[in-house]
């Protein structure tokens, strides 16, 4: 869930100088869900021109931060089974909650 906890709590400093070194194709074999990986991010990564195996995963984390929670029809993506609200905002904030970190809305 470090990757939640990465995205939406971004910080363009921290974030670019822990994972600005990393390409995306490699983060995702070694600390990502493959499936997360495949219904999001690689869309994600491709439709911004980016390749994953040169794209960083501080560019891609910047990506979905202002993506999910800077565009009113960010969170309105059919990929989950329930709202996204149950799926992704919930356990983001549950997780958020238990490291003493505060959701604005």
């Amino acid at each position: 869930m470090q990757v939640f906890q990465a995205i939406g709590g971004f910080e363009r400093e921290k974030n670019y100088r822990r994972f600005d070194n990393i390409s995306v194709a490699d983060w995702v074999e070694e600390e990502f869900p493959r499936g997360l990986y495949d219904l999001y991010f690689l869309p994600f990564a491709k439709s911004s021109l980016n390749a994953p195996d040169t794209m960083s995963v501080a560019e891609l984390m910047q990506f979905f931060h202002f993506y999910f929670f800077g565009n009113p029809e960010g969170l309105a993506f059919n990929g989950t089974k329930d709202d996204m609200g149950t799926s992704l905002v919930q356990p983001i904030n549950l997780l958020s909650g238990q490291n003493a970190l505060v959701v604005v809305s």
